[in-house]
C-alpha cells in the first residue's frame, strides 16, 4: 500500500495473537477485540467449462475494527486476498495500468479506462492524525502491468481531506496458492522507502465495498466469443468456492477471515 508524499504516511501498529480464521462471512476476533470480516458474492455462481468459460462478477465486502473499545485498530503492513482454486483472471484481455515508479505517479488520472475492472467505496480511520470523522473514499480497481513477469492489481482510493484530493493506492502482485485456493494477491511496495515506525501514527482501512468484473468480446479461431476478466472455476465442490483475506501487522501477528460462496454447475 502506498500514498502520495503529500498525504499521510502509512505506518504499522501492534497486534496480539489472532484467533483461527472464521468463514461463512463471520468475523475473526483477536484477544484485543480487533476483528476482520469478509463477505463475498459471485454473479453468477455457476461453474464454467473448458469449451464455454463463465464470466463472473465478484462483489467483496470487508470490515475491520475494534468492537471492544472502538479505538482505531492497528494498521496493516500487508494484505493478502486468496481466490478459489480454478478461478481465472484473464489479465491479457484488458488494458493495463503502469505500476508507479515514483510517489508522483500515484494520482487518480494515471490509469486508463481500458484498464478499469472494478469500482466501489471505502471508509478509513485517520484519528491518529486528528481527523475524528470517518474518511470516505471512492474506489477503483485496475488491471496492472506485470511485475517481474507476474500480473498485478491496482486499487486506488480517492478522498477529499481538508479541501484537497488524497489518493491512496494498494498494489497487489498475483501468485499461486495451495489447497482450495488458486490465485493469491499480495500487496507490494512499488516505490520502496524508509521503513515506517511500527509505533507511529497510522491510517486504517475500516470498510471496503468492491465490485470487480468485466466482460470482453474477443475472437478465438475466427469465432466471436464472450470472455470475462474473471471466470469461475470449471469444478463446483460440495463445500463451495472459498475466499480468504489476511491482514498482517509489522509488529507481529495477523488476522484472517474468509467466506464460502455456494456454486452450481
Amino acid at each position: 500500500m502506498r500514498k502520495q508524499a503529500a498525504a499521510v504516511l502509512i505506518a504499522a501498529g501492534a497486534l496480539g495473537v489472532a484467533s483461527a480464521p472464521s468463514y461463512g462471512g463471520e468475523a475473526t476476533i483477536d484477544g484485543s477485540g480487533n476483528f476482520l470480516m469478509l463477505d463475498t458474492d459471485l454473479a453468477p455462481p455457476v461453474a464454467g467449462t473448458r469449451s464455454k468459460p463463465q464470466p463472473v462478477t465478484l462483489t467483496l465486502h470487508q470490515l475491520f475494527g475494534n468492537y471492544r473499545s472502538g479505538a482505531q485498530p492497528p494498521n496493516t503492513s500487508g494484505i493478502v486476498f486468496r481466490l478459489p482454486r480454478g478461478m481465472r483472471a484473464n489479465t491479457d484481455l484488458v488494458g493495463t495500468c503502469p505500476v508507479p515508479a515514483a510517489d508522483a505517479d500515484i494520482r487518480s488520472n494515471r490509469c486508463s479506462t481500458a484498464s478499469r475492472i472494478g469500482t466501489g467505496a471505502a471508509i478509513a480511520d485517520a484519528r491518529d492524525f486528528g481527523i475524528n470523522d470517518p474518511v470516505a473514499a471512492r474506489v477503483t480497481a485496475y488491471n496492472g502491468a506485470e511485475r517481474n513477469g507476474s500480473p498485478t492489481l491496482i486499487i486506488q482510493g480517492v478522498a477529499t481531506i481538508g479541501g484537497g484530493e488524497v489518493v491512496t493506492e494498494y498494489d497487489f502482485v498475483q501468485g499461486r496458492g495451495s489447497g482450495r485456493f488458486g490465485i493469491v494477491l499480495t500487496t507490494f511496495d512499488p516505490v520502496p522507502g524508509p521503513a515506517a515506525d511500527p509505533n507511529g501514527p497510522a491510517i486504517t482501512l475500516n470498510k471496503l465495498d468492491l465490485r470487480v468484473g468485466k466482460t470482453i468480446n474477443t475472437r478465438v479461431s475466427g469465432r466471436r466469443v464472450r470472455r470475462g476478466f474473471l471466470e469461475t472455476p470449471t469444478t463446483c465442490p460440495r463445500s463451495g468456492w472459498a475466499f480468504e483475506q489476511e491482514f498482517t501487522f509489522a509488529a507481529g501477528g495477523s488476522l484472517k477471515a474468509g467466506d464460502v460462496v455456494p456454486c452450481t454447475r
